[in-house]
């Protein structure tokens, strides 16, 4: 081979030259997050905490930004690219038709604005992170201004009601050491961003790693989720706007959560609230999934199903998840 048409193979698009610094540079982002992780978790002076803590929330965003650009760059680049955000974006509509039946009655009921709370249970065994990609795109589609907030308990962080506050209190560069100071911060400032027909979406994780649920879900409820949503009673003032908050459990919330004093369910609760169903997928959801993905048809699609169905102890959504992934994916890479 000659060396000009060698030095042709290696050259590179413009789009594969960003995708590799970007690469690089979600690295750097990712080590330094992890450092400040640690940093957090040695730190005794409460005032450095709250720096280093407001410093990772930045950086939260940014790798989140640099993430979703890499996806962006990825769809037009190459068809193993292409093929794994297809499967991605196709995935979330192999189930979860009652759920999204049920989100799509709630956002005609709230066309005029209001407030859910949304409990997702057993995520992590029924890919509930699928579902929630799907209730998110809805509510995205039916607003000209979706202002997600992802919150979670990570590494270092206090396991009650003030960690995943910290974290909210990051995307607006607010620290308080007091949480009932920080919640009133939070919420002043997230009225304050809204606008006609804005949408909060909130997605608070990690549920899981809290030692005492019930105090914590109490805590959210009084101090933070009541006042918020009592906020969209002045009308004039929050036409059309609507604040939903998402409660995501990798398993299930503790018996004491559904006590009158937290998610009661009993008809007088003064907030609007909904436990989300999620199920085992069927063998015919599964083929049907299969029949429309692309280069798969009868039939292969009837032998997958059936095979997928039966491996995954009938229909398990995390197992069938990770066959389709390992039949469609890493056997055609």
């Amino acid at each position: 081979m000659s060396e000009s048409i060698q030095i042709a193979m290696d050259m590179k698009s413009p789009d594969e030259l960003e995708i590799q610094e970007l690469e690089k540079r979600y690295a750097k982002l990712s080590a330094t997050y992890e450092s400040i992780n640690e940093s957090i978790e040695g730190e005794l002076n409460a005032d450095n905490r709250e720096t280093l803590r407001t410093r990772r929330a930045t950086l939260k965003r940014e790798l989140d930004e640099v993430w979703n650009r890499l996806e962006e760059l990825k769809r037009g680049s190459g068809d193993r690219g292409r093929q794994y955000l297809t499967f991605k974006e196709d995935l979330p509509k192999i189930d979860f038709d009652e759920v999204m039946d049920e989100i799509k009655a709630l956002t005609q009921t709230l066309r005029r604005g209001g407030d859910a709370l949304l409990l997702l249970q057993e995520s992590l065994s029924m890919s509930g992170d699928l579902c929630l990609q799907r209730i998110r795109d809805e509510f995205k589609q039916s607003t000209g201004n979706f202002q997600p907030y992802k919150l979670g308990l990570y590494f270092g962080d206090a396991l009650n009601e003030y960690g995943w506050l910290d974290n909210l209190g990051g995307y607006f560069g607010l620290v308080d050491s007091k949480p009932e100071n920080l919640a009133k911060l939070v919420i002043e400032q997230i009225c304050n961003s809204v606008k006609i027909g804005s949408t909060v979406f909130l997605e608070i994780h990690n549920w899981d790693d809290l030692p005492c649920q019930e105090k914590t879900l109490f805590w959210f409820m009084q101090h933070f989720w009541m006042p918020l949503i009592q906020c969209l009673k002045d009308r004039e003032k929050y036409p059309r706007v609507k604040f939903i908050a998402v409660i995501v459990v990798d398993s299930e919330l503790s018996p004491e959560c559904f006590s009158e004093q937290c998610l009661c369910e009993i008809e007088a609760t003064p907030f609007r609230w909904l436990k989300l169903p999620l199920r085992n997928w069927t063998q015919e959801e599964i083929q049907e999934w299969l029949e429309l993905y692309p280069g798969i048809g009868n039939p292969r699609s009837i032998n997958l199903s059936q095979r997928f169905f039966n491996a995954s102890r009938k229909g398990i959504p995390s197992m069938v998840r990770q066959a389709l992934e390992k039949e469609l994916l890493l056997t055609q890479a």
